[in-house]
């Protein structure tokens, strides 16, 4: 009986990382054009289909799907005169 139950075990353990190896990743990218004075947050690489200034300066990206998948901040400085782009923070919970 145990051996049966070891076999099973890595049975599902074996179909789990193979279904694991197949999974899509979706990168999140955060981008600073400092000509430009944007920042650019994109969750994915769907290509974008429409874009909307949702408030003064602050642009939706929407993909085929109409689901949002980028925001744009315009005029970068002038939100956040203090900002060091040399030390931006990521945080994971």
């Amino acid at each position: 009986m145990q051996l049966t139950y070891t076999v099973h075990a890595l049975d599902v353990m074996e179909r789990r990382r193979l279904r694991l190896e197949w999974v899509e990743r979706t990168v999140m990218k955060l981008r600073v054009d400092k000509q430009a004075d944007a920042l650019h947050f994109s969750l994915d690489d769907s290509a974008i289909v429409e874009s909307v200034e949702a408030a003064p300066g602050v642009v939706l990206d929407y993909n085929e799907a109409d689901q949002v998948v980028g925001v744009e901040m315009l005029r970068l400085s002038t939100r956040s005169p203090n900002l060091d782009l040399a030390d931006l923070q990521f945080e994971a919970e």
